[in-house]
């Protein structure tokens, strides 16, 4: 099954993160900060999950907010 996009709950729970995390990484630009639906609900990417599972990964390994900002760079 192919998911096109998801809430902030399915996001916390398998990227194994809190809410205010996902929103701090948004705010820092490491995360794009989702599209809302027309009732306002915020729908992350595929993509958005990769992200925080790599964020998640390089914490773990001791990288700073500031290295992780160069690694996740474009």
């Amino acid at each position: 099954m192919v998911v096109l996009s998801y809430s902030i709950g399915q996001l916390t729970q398998n990227a194994n993160t809190g809410v205010e995390t996902i929103r701090v990484h948004e705010r820092l630009g490491f995360v794009p900060e989702p599209p809302r639906t027309p009732s306002g609900y915020r729908r992350s990417p595929p993509g958005a999950m990769e992200r925080l599972r790599f964020i998640q990964g390089a914490k773990r390994l001791g990288f700073s907010l500031n290295e992780m900002g160069k690694l996740l760079a474009p």
